[in-house]
């Protein structure tokens, strides 16, 4: 089982990452804060320095945001396409991505993203007496698996949500851990607070999230008689399910480590 590392705006990358067989970064529900990213050089050359291969992780998109991710796939900053250490693979989250990158950059391995998968991820299904009926994928059929082989998907990322999950076809899974996203808004907490705003408005520009609110938003979800801690960080709300059940039942072939959604340290 290959092992991977989610790097985000909160990573540390002076830490060691020789254990990890390859790095992700990201953003897959913010293309403001994707672009944070692949436009900072400094921090493209520091990723490619841990010569390790690469996967980016793309969000669903504007038309705008597709022009400047076909910009950066076809003339990076950094020689991040070809040699040790550079981008071999695409997790993709938007049709129009998909498309842009099969036709256009063949020879960049396509994984099928989560919010292409349709996985309920409630965490209050935990407790739910029909929750087995919650454990299927909208896309476990003949027909996506058809659609995969067309094209050349190989893997489908997932998260390991309290309710265990079955798939039929045979998907080779990634697995996310130990923090299960399952909500993300336009109204992104994170710039408003940032931004002094007192009303909710969208998030048409932006910087991206680093520097902008370091404290972590908390709420607590009283679930029969359990406490489930939620977390806000960005645009994204997520809880954290370190249960080994059911990893072991779909037996992914590659675990990604997102310890930094909430910190850099773990």
């Amino acid at each position: 089982m290959q092992k991977a590392y989610l790097i985000t705006e909160n990573t540390d990358l002076s830490q060691d990452f020789w254990s990890y067989d390859r790095l992700y970064f990201w953003d897959a529900y913010c293309e403001h804060n994707l672009f944070s990213f692949l436009e900072d050089e400094e921090f493209l050359v520091s990723l490619q320095k841990l010569w390790k291969p690469l996967t980016i992780v793309t969000p669903i998109i504007s038309d705008t945001g597709m022009k400047k991710l076909e910009k950066f796939l076809t003339s990076p900053p950094t020689p991040l396409l070809k040699g040790e250490g550079s981008i071999d693979e695409v997790v993709i989250n938007d049709y129009g991505v998909l498309h842009m990158v099969h036709e256009q950059f063949p020879t960049l391995q396509i994984i099928w993203g989560n919010f292409l998968s349709g996985q309920n991820k409630d965490p209050y299904l935990k407790d739910f007496v029909d929750k087995s009926e919650h454990r299927h994928l909208s896309i476990d059929s003949a027909y996506y698996s058809n659609l995969f082989k067309e094209y050349g998907v190989q893997n489908i990322e997932l998260y390991n949500v309290f309710q265990g999950m079955e798939i039929w076809e045979n998907f080779g899974i990634h697995l996310y851990y130990p923090y299960v996203v399952y909500s993300i808004n336009r109204y992104c907490i994170t710039n408003l607070i940032y931004e002094k705003k007192d009303y909710l408005t969208v998030v048409e520009s932006c910087s991206g999230c680093k520097g902008k609110v370091q404290q972590d938003l908390d709420m607590q979800l009283k679930i029969w008689g359990e406490m489930i801690k939620n977390y806000f960080r960005g645009n994204k709300q997520f809880y954290k399910n370190e249960e080994k059940k059911m990893i072991a039942e779909i037996r992914p072939e590659r675990i990604i480590y997102n310890y930094d959604l909430l910190c850099c340290f773990h």
